[in-house]
């Protein structure tokens, strides 16, 4: 069997315990799923942040026929020049993940969560493969008959400098806090969704942890970007019932993993893309307040998981998996 002679740039991760970012959840998933295939090898594992690529168009890859930098937008952290340097070197193409920025790298594939669209004269091609979730890591841990509902919402923006309009973690812990406190609210709710909670439980993802929500004390805009682990953001996901996105960098791998969760989905209307992720999950928006009195069949855990399992991870790496292949068979 020809195998596919694969270089790939990425942080290491050992196992899912050290998933806690981003980059490391990508990082994990998108080459252990590579892996799997038997025409795949991979030559070459370059870590992220060593002395493995701290020059790396100085690197011999005459064992090497494409180069994969599975960080998001690998190629922007090398200067073009050099970057000119080690496709010089391959046979084949410069591989990169990329999400919805402006700037184009000297890179030849771009592999997209969100879909780009057509844009005339490039030298690169985008490959949409959407967003991604582990539906092992992901499971359902409530039902429709609680007593308990149980809503989780989004951390702040990493910015506490935001234009208005572009972060609602203030006005939608206010809401919710009114809601947890109104038994007529609540009641609407039950009869709207066929259920029997007698209460409302909110927590919130704060830097480095997750919190019960105190409006006692001010939301802290200042987020850090300090996460929690995958496994810790999967247990809470399991446990709520509703989860609200609060800022429009509120990212659809977020979205797409409560969903997974069975978690019914709340947005600002406009802060998620509409085509590229919201469509594809049970979800209400709203402008300003949210209409609770209006949230109809919202609990329902597992038609909320079914709708959405199968954008996992082997599906979104099989695309890349196919592209791979297409350009490789061009060089031999």
């Amino acid at each position: 069997m020809k195998k596919i002679k694969l270089g790939v740039l990425c942080v290491d991760v050992k196992d899912k315990s050290n998933i806690f970012s981003f980059t490391s959840n990508c990082a994990f998933h998108i080459l252990n799923e590579l892996k799997k295939y038997d025409d795949i090898e991979i030559v070459k594992h370059y870590v992220s942040s060593t002395s493995d690529t701290k020059e790396l168009w100085l690197k011999d890859f005459s064992k090497v026929n494409h180069l994969f930098g599975i960080n998001l937008r690998q190629w922007s952290y090398y200067p073009s020049d050099k970057v000119a340097i080690i496709k010089s070197k391959i046979k084949g193409k410069l591989f990169q993940f990329y999400d919805s920025g402006s700037r184009r790298e000297p890179t030849d594939i771009n592999f997209s969560f969100l879909d780009q669209g057509i844009i005339k004269n490039k030298t690169y091609e985008d490959v949409y493969v959407g967003w991604s979730a582990d539906p092992d890591t992901f499971y359902i841990n409530k039902l429709k008959d609680d007593k308990t509902l149980n809503i989780l919402i989004d951390h702040s923006h990493f910015s506490a400098n935001k234009t208005e309009g572009y972060e609602m973690s203030d006005e939608i812990a206010t809401q919710c806090n009114r809601f947890a406190n109104s038994t007529q609210m609540l009641e609407i709710f039950n009869r709207n969704n066929n259920t029997t909670f007698t209460s409302v439980k909110v927590r919130r993802l704060v830097s480095g942890g997750i919190e019960d929500l105190d409006l006692t004390n001010k939301v802290n805009l200042d987020y850090s970007h300090t996460s929690v682990g995958q496994q810790h953001l999967a247990d809470e996901y399991a446990k709520a019932h509703i989860f609200i996105a609060t800022h429009k960098e509120s990212l659809g791998m977020c979205i797409l993993e409560s969903a997974m969760s069975g978690c019914f989905v709340i947005s600002p209307k406009g802060f998620i893309k509409e085509h590229q992720v919201l469509q594809h999950v049970n979800n209400y928006t709203f402008k300003t307040t949210i209409e609770w009195q209006n949230i109809v069949d919202a609990i329902m855990p597992i038609e909320n998981r079914n709708k959405v399992v199968h954008w996992s991870w082997k599906r979104s790496v099989n695309i890349m998996y196919n592209t791979i292949k297409r350009y490789d068979n061009e060089i031999n």
